[in-house]
């Protein structure tokens, strides 16, 4: 899949909702400043999907190092939670990309995050019965990456 240039908002909940075949809501925008390195800017959105919620970010100006950094200090904060986050590599999407999913109380996640050169999206469903991996892919490489 050959990625794009980039976004620097939220996308609408038409392209969300069609992407992951669900109804999204209108999105929210939720503060992702501190989850990014110095000198990064970046958004992040939260679609509601019935009681269910799909979250995209996206990061412009991250290092090259920082998707390698990251994944480590998730699987290393979750585990001392008692959370297993298991992490996949993929193909095809930016430089660096990899589904996850994980199980907490009964709730269950799932995303794709990937990185091409000072790119970086994801896209984060918890609890959205239906959503694929492909239509996660899709979303990142339409307009994100």
């Amino acid at each position: 899949m050959a990625a794009g240039t980039g976004a620097t908002s939220c996308p609408s909940a038409s392209t969300v909702g069609g992407d992951l075949g669900v109804t999204a809501a209108a999105p929210t925008t939720i503060d992702e400043s501190g989850n990014l390195p110095s000198g990064a800017t970046g958004f992040g959105c939260e679609y509601l999907v019935g009681s269910s919620v799909v979250i995209v970010i996206g990061a412009n100006g991250v290092p090259t190092s920082f998707f390698s950094t990251e994944e480590t200090t998730e699987q290393q904060s979750s585990a001392a939670s008692g959370v297993n986050i298991n992490f996949a590599p993929l193909s095809g999407v930016g430089s660096q990309a990899a589904s996850y999913t994980y199980s907490i109380d009964g709730y269950s996640a799932s995303g794709v995050i990937a990185q091409s050169g000072s790119t970086v999206a994801g896209v984060f469903t918890s609890m959205v019965s239906g959503v694929t991996l492909s239509g996660e892919e899709n979303l990142l490489v339409k307009g994100l990456l």
